[in-house]
């Protein structure tokens, strides 16, 4: 295989791992590795948060430079363990690119046959956390009925949304919006705790964690750019809010 197909290879794997919202760390190490399992020699690797850059040294001696931009960061560990899997399967293997190609889409296709499930843990953890914030069971209910909506939205526009911004205030703002009708129909009973058990759907608690992580690991600006995203989400949070209290007369049904 040549060496410009096998940096793609290792981009494109590079770039599914980002997506799901691995260690920029992790990706680094898994490209080389997928590198040198093809007999490719002096790779270097940079990844960040939105790029990852790799470059080689083919059999002739030139050097081969190849750059992948990530333009969606999620956070999908379900979809991480696949992909690393099939790196560890491709450094042990080294299959063609078409069967590597198969095996990409028998993973995206898992992820969407877990659907339900998704969205059952989103009705469980709204409500959860609306009635451990100190809700009423009736409050439980309208914070998982509303996160059924925000579990159909994201599955339909997450991947049309360019802004990650913009998708939190607009979902927060409705979802703010849905808790304050729902208690003024009588299903819930207290607005804060309604929209305590959705907000948390949102809250970048992992992005958080994750920032730390990589400044400890001394990936410095990588770190930064994911502390200064997950302060950003959380005032886009209080910002989408904010405005369905505005739009709807405050906490008071």
């Amino acid at each position: 295989m040549k060496v410009e197909d096998v940096l793609s290879i290792a981009l494109d794997i590079g770039e599914n791992m980002l997506e799901c919202g691995a260690a920029v760390n992790r990706v680094e190490d898994t490209i080389a590795r997928i590198c040198r399992s093809y007999g490719v020699q002096k790779v270097e690797v940079f990844s960040i948060n939105f790029l990852s850059l790799v470059s080689a040294v083919d059999e002739e001696g030139h050097a081969v430079t190849r750059t992948k931009r990530t333009h969606s960061l999620t956070t999908n560990l379900y979809q991480l363990e696949l992909f690393n899997a099939l790196s560890r399967y491709v450094c042990s293997n080294q299959p063609t690119m078409e069967e590597i190609e198969r095996k990409k889409q028998e993973i995206f296709s898992k992820d969407k046959n877990i659907g339900w499930l998704s969205c059952f843990g989103y009705f469980i953890a709204t409500g959860s956390f609306a009635i451990y914030f100190g809700g009423s069971l009736l409050d439980g209910l309208a914070a998982a009925l509303i996160s059924l909506f925000v579990f159909a939205a994201n599955r339909y526009t997450r991947k049309k949304s360019t802004n990650q911004l913009v998708h939190t205030v607009v979902m927060t703002t409705f979802a703010g919006v849905l808790a304050i009708l729902l208690v003024r129909l009588g299903i819930g009973q207290h607005v804060d705790k309604v929209m305590i058990g959705d907000i948390m759907l949102f809250i970048p608690g992992l992005v958080m964690v994750n920032s730390i992580r990589d400044m400890l690991y001394g990936d410095i600006m990588t770190g930064l750019f994911r502390l200064v995203e997950a302060i950003l989400v959380a005032l886009a949070i209080a910002g989408g809010m904010a405005v369905s209290l505005l739009v709807l007369g405050g906490l008071l049904p």
